[in-house]
């Protein structure tokens, strides 16, 4: 999901992964209709902040160290929330980065939802590989929809 700053990106990932929760627990989730997935795991990760300027480890480093992390402890059949994660290095190692991390998941049937501003993530993957959405705001309602690419 890619979009401007502002609107809705990260609220509707949110609405998505507590419904998700509520769903798995058994508490009512807040829509007309929800089909919800029984996933083994669920994992999310935020992009890092640089708070720590003692730490040894750049952003980045904790970043991939992270995903890493998540990759290797989450069982097939999973779902992984990502939030604007690789900020901190050129949009083209993120972009290449992002790709084969989202790539080496979904070959493990984990689903993958990510929020990010770079727009030319898309063009990594093939036809049919990866469902690409933008979100905009108008007036203080925010849409979510679907980029269909030929």
């Amino acid at each position: 999901i890619t979009g401007d700053n502002g609107t809705g990106k990260t609220v509707f990932l949110r609405s998505i992964y507590f419904a998700l929760l509520f769903g798995r627990a058994g508490l009512p989730i807040p829509a007309e209709t929800a089909t919800i997935e029984l996933f083994n795991n669920v994992a999310i990760k935020f992009a890092d902040n640089d708070t720590n300027i003692m730490s040894s480890v750049g952003r980045f480093e904790k970043e991939v160290a992270s995903i890493s992390n998540i990759f290797y402890n989450i069982d097939n059949n999973s779902v992984i929330f990502l939030t604007e994660i690789f900020q901190s290095t050129s949009y083209s190692g993120a972009e290449n980065s992002l790709s084969n991390i989202i790539k080496s998941f979904t070959k493990r049937n984990v689903k993958c939802f990510l929020i990010t501003h770079l727009r030319e993530l898309p063009c990594y993957f093939e036809t049919n590989e990866a469902d690409n959405y933008t979100a905009c705001s108008d007036s203080n309602k925010f849409k979510v929809s679907k980029i269909f690419t030929n």
